[in-house]
């Protein structure tokens, strides 16, 4: 009889030790089913990420191809930075000059503090902003502004700020600053 209960209490101990030892065979089977559905999710993933990289890699480019040129003074030696800037000055007054409007004053400044070329990357870079007071109608200020849009080389319309003449509504005064941006 005591070897009958030392076998029972031996397969009682083995039979709880297994129990114990080797994991609950629906506990596996799940881990495993969270396994593979958590295959499928990062195989998802990458593709998603993959699917975002071209999708950025496309945008850069087209922004690449939108992006207009910074002009570069090709004739330039004698390093003056004013000089750089001479077609860009008289193309945006003569675009003022093509649409019959007046010029009051215009005033320059090869420092503007807030410009973001100037303030991060002057040394590659020359920056000027070019105050213009300009009189005109609003179809004037209109076909100046689609001028200036279309410019071939990289400038900022930095600020506008216009306002009806008090005398005659349909005459406008405009001030406008203008970013112009070189190659050293």
């Amino acid at each position: 009889m005591n070897k009958n209960l030392f076998v029972v209490a031996l397969i009682i101990a083995f039979g709880i030790g297994g129990y114990m030892i080797f994991p609950k065979p629906q506990d596996a089977y799940n881990a495993y089913k969270t396994l593979e559905s958590q295959k499928v999710a990062v195989e998802n993933l990458k593709n998603e990420v993959n699917a975002l990289k071209q999708k950025q890699q496309q945008e850069e480019m087209r922004a690449r191809q939108d992006a207009k040129p910074i002009y570069a003074n090709e004739a330039e030696s004698s390093g003056d930075m004013m000089s750089s800037f001479g077609i860009m000055f008289e193309d945006i007054i003569s675009a003022a000059k093509q649409n019959n409007m007046k010029l009051r004053s215009i005033e320059y400044n090869t420092a503007p503090t807030g410009d973001i070329i100037y303030d991060n990357i002057k040394d590659f870079y020359n920056v000027c902003v070019v105050k213009l007071e300009l009189i005109g109608t609003y179809s004037q200020f209109k076909s100046y502004f689609d001028i200036i849009y279309n410019y071939p080389y990289l400038i900022n319309i930095a600020k506008v700020d216009i306002k009806p003449y008090e005398r005659n509504k349909k005459i406008l005064l405009g001030t406008v600053n203008i970013a112009l941006y070189s190659k050293k």
